[in-house]
């Protein structure tokens, strides 16, 4: 526990580097985040309208108190290389269930930098949407 400023100079301190769910060195910052697990859309998906799967993105930073990214699906070829496929995307009997289990492997790019560690979407605190600064 503590700011994430005393993490990130000890973490410095200790390994000179600061992890990529963090941001890039040596602000802890990064424009552009990139999926690590995938992104599952907390609501059901729209060709238009606020529910578009760049206006889901941009309301969950929202939320979070980051600006609205620019969104880019990296594609399904992208999704099963990171194995996006295998990771357990709904929650057992009895629990609120997501709209939909499609997996999405997006890159966030920001006008400014921002801080992480970034987590969206359904089960982000569970693990699932989280992004990594990318070099």
């Amino acid at each position: 526990m503590g700011q994430r400023t005393e993490i990130l100079r000890q973490l410095r301190d200790r390994h000179a580097q600061i992890p990529p769910i963090l941001g890039l060195a040596p602000t802890g910052l990064s424009q552009v985040w990139t999926s690590v697990t995938p992104f599952i859309a907390p609501r059901f998906l729209k060709v238009k309208g606020s529910n578009t799967l760049a206006m889901q993105v941009a309301a969950e930073c929202r939320s979070r108190g980051l600006p609205e990214p620019l969104v880019r699906d990296l594609g399904r070829e992208e999704m099963v290389k990171r194995g996006f496929l295998n990771f357990i995307r709904t929650r057992s009997k009895g629990h609120p269930q997501p709209p939909l289990t499609v997996p999405w492997s997006l890159e966030l790019t920001f006008a400014e930098p921002v801080a992480g560690p970034i987590a969206l979407g359904y089960a982000s605190h569970f693990g699932l949407g989280l992004f990594a600064a990318k070099a």
